[in-house]
């Protein structure tokens, strides 16, 4: 989905994302592990465990960028997330 993005961005192209990712809570990330199956196939394809924050710096310019989890409501597995914006170099 990345290098999709990268496409039809032009060069200085502002990527904003939000994405869940994997917890840096040591025991939520491996219920992240455990569910992931599971979770893939209820909700089409999602991954909860990638590091998505890595591959976005690989394939862009980040700028700005928060860690945060999510308030009650959604699965815990679910609720850490980043929040930014990247620019295609």
């Amino acid at each position: 989905m990345l290098a999709e993005i990268r496409r039809v961005l032009k060069p200085g192209g502002r990527y904003l994302f939000m994405e869940h990712v994997r917890s840096d809570d040591p025991a939520l990330a491996r219920k992240q592990d455990r569910y992931e199956g599971l979770w893939k196939a209820v909700c089409f394809g999602c991954h909860c465990n990638r590091d998505t924050l890595p591959r976005i710096q690989a394939a862009f310019q980040v700028e700005e960028v928060e860690h945060d989890e999510l308030p009650s409501g959604p699965p815990k597995i679910v609720r850490p997330f980043v929040l930014g914006r990247a620019v295609k170099r």
